[in-house]
Order: structure tokens, then sequence, then C-alpha cells
């Protein structure tokens, strides 16, 4: 992240004396323009004298202690899941009330932990509320394992009595050391493609 810090000075007013009697904390940690600043530099303009360098550069210092940002951490156990469907006409029966959809999965590790694919949750819901349930292990016969920064992507397919319907679920992992947690799978629809567009 860039603090662009930006110091205004005007122009002096001749119309005035310099200022005298002008003191400083050069340990005090208030805001940056704080009034013994602003009455230093109004003095040295006026007196056509340089502001003290090492006066200014303790409250810059101020002014970055208080803008101090703490560094982001990144999820251990951060697993996302991206998922696209398509129709198949060809391997469906649409007069039996039976459509056929290929779907493709990317599952991408951002987390900083490696961790395995252990097993499969899904929730398939169609346009009449019928819901199937499937479980199993790993994916497409595969139990991958993924570093961090690593993606797998592998395609299935799912029929339906319906023309348009949907599937979520999630996925079971394993980090490297031994944590288990769930992956979610978001929401998706399958659907043929006169009905949605």
């Amino acid at each position: 992240m860039l603090l662009h810090v930006t110091a205004r000075f005007g122009q002096p007013d001749t119309r005035h004396e310099p200022a005298s009697g002008t003191s400083h904390d050069a340990g005090n940690s208030g805001p940056f323009f704080r009034s013994d600043l602003r009455e230093t530099c109004r003095a040295a303009l006026c007196a056509n004298s340089p502001v003290p360098v090492i006066f200014i550069a303790s409250h810059l210092q101020s002014a970055r202690d208080s803008f101090q940002i703490a560094p982001m951490t990144m999820p251990a156990y951060k697993i996302d899941v991206a998922a696209t469907s398509v129709f198949l006409p060809e391997q469906s029966d649409e007069e039996g009330s039976r459509y056929l959809f290929s779907y493709t999965i990317k599952v991408t590790n951002n987390g900083t932990v490696g961790a395995q694919l252990l097993s499969r949750h899904w929730i398939i819901t169609d346009s009449n509320g019928r819901v199937q349930e499937v479980r199993g292990e790993g994916v497409v016969g595969e139990q991958p394992h993924l570093e961090p920064g690593a993606v797998f992507e592998y395609s299935s397919s799912a029929s339906l009595e319906t023309p348009v319907g949907t599937m979520r679920g999630s996925y079971q992992m394993i980090a490297a050391d031994g944590t288990r947690f769930e992956a979610a799978i978001p929401e998706f629809t399958l659907s043929i493609p006169r009905v949605l567009h």
C-alpha cells in the first residue's frame, strides 16, 4: 500500500511579525500538523529561514506511526470451488423426462496449507422440488492432493427429470497438518438452453 502524504505550505504573511518563543517536543506523537509544527513553519517562512529538518522529520515519523496497518494474513484452510454446466441433448430423452447435463468443477487451494479431497456430498434439486443427495469417496475415482496455489479440474454428469435444476454441495478435506474441514460448492444451475437466457 502506498501512503502518500502531501504537506502544503501557504505564502508567508508579511503583515505579521515573526512568531517568537515557539517550542516543540520532538517526541510528541500527536497529529501531523499540530500547532507547534504550524507555528514553527510560519515563523520560519516569515523570517525567510529554513524550517528545522530534524523537527519536521520527527513529525513525519509520528504521522507514519499513526498510519501503521496490520499485515494481512492468509487463511490456512481455504478451498475455492467454481462450476460450469452444459446440457447434453444427444444423451437426453426429453419425451421420457430424462435430461442429462455435464458439469466441470475447478477446485483451487487458496490457503497456506496443502489439503486432500477425501469425499463429496451433492444436493441436486429439480424444478419440481425433488431432491437427490449423493455421497461418495473422492471425485471421478481420485482423491487429489492440492498444495497451496494448486488447481484440480474435472468433469462429470448429472441427470434430472425436469429441464431445469440446481446443484450444490461440499467436499470433505483433510489438511497436511491433520485438520479436517469442508469446502463449500456454491449452487449452480442446470438448464437446457431454451429455458433460461
